[in-house]
């Protein structure tokens, strides 16, 4: 695969029975993977790819960026992957062995489900696998594994905690077999996607995107978008990004350890003058006042 594709690859290790990978860039040429699987839980994290799969001669499959595919392989279940060319790929893959799922991650009364049990046992006969939009928990720590700033044995530490943290977010949906329906699958993705705009504009102060950029960011329209953001949180984008603006703004001056200038900055304005203004407006008082409300 390394002669088709044009990015970085960074293989996961240091857990004994956790194996896996992730990656980003762009493929030069299709791909075509055909693979047999031993016993084990895969779990696919794609934030974007355009492809397709097929399992043990099942109907095929669309393989695509925002979702997450969870799969319990028996030893010997046969998979075909085809990665189309020329798409952006951002991946992570984690391969986890059955006796550590069972030690380490569910207890034997939390399953409550045959084929699971099957699995764990070495008894499964079939691929029993799932489905669903990636979380905003998902995409943050996917986020934060591709623009992790770490070397050597802080980022293997670092590598160890978000592969963990991505394996318990996916597991409820194994625990409790619950695929979702087609009717609920859009539901889904747009909340998904509000939470995914909102966690942006939390993250991005200094230079807040407006409502095309974070439509074009998540894959869905700019007036839809809108529509949907103020259903879900009860303001507009403006008026969100405003507010953690303006928060984080008073936590700043009352720590009392920044220049207004900086403030004014890291919080997406240009100047003083136009801080002072937008933080009077909101607050009804100067950023003065709260500093020396703090240090009274």
């Amino acid at each position: 695969m390394a002669a088709n594709f044009e990015g970085n690859i960074q293989f996961l290790g240091g857990v004994p029975g956790i194996i896996g990978w992730y990656l980003e860039g762009v493929l030069s040429e299709d791909i075509l993977l055909e693979m047999r699987m031993a016993s084990g839980l895969s779990l696919q994290f794609v934030q974007s790819m355009d492809g397709a799969r097929q399992i043990d001669r099942r109907r095929i499959r669309h393989f695509t960026g925002g979702n997450y595919y969870l799969s319990c392989f028996p030893d010997g279940a046969s998979q075909h992957r085809h990665l189309r060319k020329n798409t952006p790929l951002r991946y992570v893959g984690i391969w986890v062995t059955p006796d550590l799922l069972a030690s380490r991650y569910l207890a034997p009364e939390t399953t409550q489900n045959k084929e699971l049990d099957d699995f764990l046992d070495g008894h499964l006969k079939t691929t029993l696998d799932l489905d669903a939009p990636l979380s905003v928990r998902m995409q943050n720590c996917m986020d934060d594994l591709f623009a992790s700033e770490f070397d050597g044995l802080l980022h293997q530490e670092f590598v160890k905690i978000k592969m963990s943290e991505l394996i318990c977010a996916a597991l409820p949906l194994l625990i409790s077999d619950r695929q979702l329906s087609d009717n609920n699958v859009r539901a889904a993705r747009e909340s998904i996607k509000i939470q995914r705009v909102a966690a942006l504009l939390e993250t991005r102060l200094a230079v807040p995107p407006n409502c095309r950029a974070l439509a074009r960011e998540v894959s869905i329209g700019h007036n839809r978008l809108a529509a949907l953001f103020t259903n879900f949180y009860g303001c507009s984008i403006h008026q969100y990004s405003k507010r953690c603006r303006m928060k984080q703004a008073e936590i700043l001056i009352r720590s009392g350890k920044h220049s207004m200038s900086d403030i004014a900055a890291w919080t997406g304005y240009n100047d003083q003058s136009s801080f002072s203004r937008a933080y009077r407006a909101y607050f009804g008082h100067k950023p003065s006042e709260s500093r020396k409300k703090a240090n009274t």
